[in-house]
């Protein structure tokens, strides 16, 4: 049987099409998931030692609704698995004490290659890069404060070429609370204002800086640790985001979040798990509402030192 394969000149509009939901989707990805995968909401005590870190590595494998990240009906033949392999590092300095509380600093990346299993989508496939640098203060009654800045890019695969770069400084309040042994609830409001450049068509309203925007939010995440071996996570988000520029001026945004996870640590180090995860979004601008539904397999390996 002939497979089908769209010629690589036709793919240069739906590239831009697809960045401009994909793009318009970074906010939540960076500020929910990389920065997740980084450890942020997993303090719970400040530990005594003044230098520290971890390390880590995930493999998911995906089935996902809205690969395009639209209420467009899916043609089966764009139906596909999406692989993602990312590597993190987080590292920290300091543990002083200031007034009740104790301050420290802290930076690290993430990295993230997102391949489609069906060829005739894999033009889609891409990189996203992350970094942060942050100050946190730990106050009296598990209340953790942080102030910091978060970069962020995109990269297409089949060309090499960065699609999407930020810059975000960022706020946050968080309180992690003990429900139940060996449980824990973090609830964290938090805000930033994304400075972006992104793909351009140029004599257009589509800009470089049309991505700009600000960010404000709940993330709400409660872990259980309901044996030794096992964990079961349940999250949820709410979002809101106000952009300016070019063709998104006047745009504005509300996105939901809500998903669970369920991981055996098989070792020390090492768990295998699945998840499933809801994102609806609903826009002034109805082109960019969509709902998307996650659900798959991961593996993941972490140290600390």
């Amino acid at each position: 049987m002939t497979r089908f394969s769209a010629p690589r000149k036709r793919q240069v509009p739906c590239l831009i099409v697809f960045l401009g939901f994909l793009l318009l989707n970074l906010p939540e990805l960076f500020s929910a998931a990389s920065l997740q995968d980084l450890g942020l909401q997993q303090v719970v005590k400040v530990k005594n030692k003044s230098l520290g870190g971890k390390a880590g590595y995930q493999f998911r494998l995906i089935g996902r609704s809205s690969p395009f990240f639209n209420e467009q009906p899916i043609p089966d033949k764009a139906k596909s698995v999406v692989m993602m392999n990312s590597l993190y590092l987080n590292g920290y300095v300091g543990n002083h004490w200031l007034g009740a509380g104790v301050v420290r600093y802290s930076g690290g990346l993430a990295l993230t290659r997102t391949n489609h299993m069906e060829d005739l989508i894999d033009w889609i496939d891409h990189d996203s890069q992350t970094a942060f640098l942050e100050a946190a203060y730990f106050t009296p009654g598990n209340w953790i404060t942080r102030v910091g800045v978060r970069g962020a890019r995109l990269i297409t695969l089949e060309d090499n070429e960065e699609q999407f770069s930020e810059l975000a400084p960022m706020f946050s309040i968080a309180k992690v609370y003990r429900p139940g042994k060996s449980q824990y609830l973090s609830v964290r409001w938090l805000s930033d204002y994304s400075n972006t450049d992104s793909l351009e068509i140029p004599g257009t309203a589509w800009t470089d800086d049309r991505l700009d925007h600000w960010s404000t939010g709940l993330q709400i995440q409660h872990t259980w640790l309901f044996t030794k071996k096992w964990t079961l996570e349940s999250f949820g988000s709410f979002q809101y985001n106000d952009f300016k520029n070019g063709i998104n001026q006047d745009r504005e945004d509300t996105a939901l979040s809500l998903g669970t996870a369920l991981d055996w640590d098989f070792l020390q180090y090492f768990s295998v798990g699945g998840y499933a995860e809801y994102l609806r979004r609903n826009s002034s601008n109805n082109t960019y509402s969509f709902t998307n539904w996650d659900g798959g397999l991961r593996f993941k390996a972490n140290i600390g030192f």
